[in-house]
């Protein structure tokens, strides 16, 4: 019982900070400003109407649609099948990164038909795509789900090394 109220606490509060988060940039800036945080970190207002690093963003149509939105939806699913079924801990706290992160980012999709992103690193001009906490949380998640399938598997099996990946 205590991992799965861990697992809701997770979700709501990686959904909570990330919309938080994100109305608290657009309150500050319009389009297009910057808060220069350090000499690589800014925060910017970003509307990305895209998936992955903007990709697809030109594309309105029924593609998009299901990319966007149901698709996201059926891996939501897929990953609370997998932790329910796994019951482990890190199977837990791993989803409830990334179903928090993933439903940041799809209600942003619903509500307001582009995903808000804000952070901004930067060095001599060259910037990484911006992107949100929500994004943090998935890339989180997809790590501790990572060191499940290759760590605590192996561990279960007797194998305590990395040697044969």
């Amino acid at each position: 019982m205590l991992r799965i109220f861990l697992f809701f606490l997770i979700v709501v509060l990686c959904f909570s900070l990330d919309q938080i988060s994100k109305y608290l940039i657009e309150s500050l800036l319009s389009n297009k400003e910057e808060i220069n945080v350090l000499p690589f970190l800014s925060f910017v207002s970003v509307h990305n109407q895209g998936f992955l690093f903007g990709l697809g963003s030109e594309n309105h149509s029924l593609f998009k649609e299901v990319f966007y939105l149901y698709i996201p939806l059926f891996i939501l699913l897929l990953v609370l099948i997998w932790a329910w079924k796994e019951k482990k801990l890190i199977a837990l706290i791993s989803a409830g990164f990334l179903i928090g992160g993933g439903l940041g980012n799809l209600w942003d999709r619903i509500f307001y038909g582009y995903v808000r992103d804000f952070i901004d690193f930067h060095i001599d001009g060259w910037h990484f795509p911006a992107f949100n906490l929500a994004d943090v949380f998935l890339n989180f998640g997809i790590f501790l789900m990572l060191v499940y399938f290759f760590y605590d598997r192996n561990f279960k099996e007797g194998r305590t090394s990395f040697k044969n990946y």
